[in-house]
């Protein structure tokens, strides 16, 4: 008799020491699943809900009383929802599944009617009865608003840099000035096309005149080294073989480490050419007034 109640209190103190641990990890899980950030959705083998955390709440909007009981198929949108029994019945069966283990990208159904982009990733649980399946939500709408901004901000840039008069870009303050940004105008001005130097088959510096080239490495270098804007004309060479005539503005930065040049490119050809046209005509007047001079001189003589 005492054999046994010493083994009764043993086991009965092992059973308490037992639920103390289980009501422990409980609390524990509860505190996980009420504080995450991201949505938790537990549900059983028919897909009927279990739990709902209260970042799950916040994403769609119900209260986990109104969910927890209800198939999860309430959060879907068509054509999910009337075929989601059939995944989890197939996948059950088969054991296939195009969601489980895998995260993926979706759109849930918020309570008050509208779609809402989702991150989706979901694990199962092994049970004695039946399996349970977690799904871990993340609502991408800051995402998609973010990336909606830099489209329209990309888009913008685009459209405000292709009517730029001149061509816009961007390289690096190395040898030949390889581009990373440059305008489509560029093709226009060089004869080259912008991929042509975005791919590294061309630079500007190669384009340059051989008589300019030295002066320019020049001017850009001190005006590097002193931080300050530059302003530097020079020839270049385009593929059929015409001489042009640009002037470029540009100034250095430093960006995520890289040292690069900011600048616009002007086509000034027909400027210069109606100057040396102007010089020319002015060249002929002076020497007309002098002969002119000349003449009225010797008559006057």
């Amino acid at each position: 008799a005492l054999g046994l109640l010493a083994t009764a209190v043993k086991m009965s103190l092992r059973y308490r020491e037992m639920l103390a641990q289980t009501l422990q990890n409980e609390l524990l899980q509860r505190a996980v699943l009420e504080t995450a950030v991201d949505g938790v959705i537990m549900i059983n083998a028919r897909g009927i809900v279990q739990s709902f955390n209260p970042a799950a709440e916040q994403i769609f909007g119900w209260q986990a009383h109104e969910v927890i009981g209800q198939n999860i198929n309430m959060l879907m949108p068509e054509p999910h929802h009337s075929a989601h029994d059939g995944y989890l019945r197939r996948h059950l069966e088969t054991g296939h599944t195009s969601v489980i283990g895998i995260g993926r990208e979706l759109e849930g159904l918020h309570k008050g009617g509208h779609r809402i982009p989702l991150r989706l990733a979901v694990g199962r649980v092994e049970q004695l009865e039946e399996p349970l399946f977690v799904g871990f939500l993340v609502d991408m709408t800051p995402y998609k608003i973010l990336e909606q901004e830099r489209q329209r901000g990309e888009a913008q840039l685009r459209s405000l840099v292709s009517n730029l008069p001149g061509v816009a870009f961007r390289c690096k303050q190395l040898p030949g000035w390889p581009m990373i940004f440059v305008s489509e105008a560029v093709a226009t001005v060089t004869g080259w096309h912008a991929d042509d130097f975005l791919q590294g088959r061309i630079n500007i510096g190669q384009l340059i005149h051989p008589h300019d080239i030295e002066r320019v490495t020049s001017e850009v270098d001190r005006a590097l080294q002193q931080d300050v804007s530059y302003r530097v004309e020079y020839r270049i060479r385009t593929p059929e073989g015409q001489t042009r005539w640009l002037v470029e503005f540009g100034r250095g930065l430093q960006e995520d480490g890289e040292k690069l040049i900011d600048g616009v490119m002007l086509d000034i050809t027909e400027t210069k050419m109606r100057n040396a046209e102007f010089e020319g005509t002015v060249e002929a007047l002076d020497r007309s007034e002098a002969i002119a001079e000349f003449n009225l001189r010797g008559r006057i003589i």
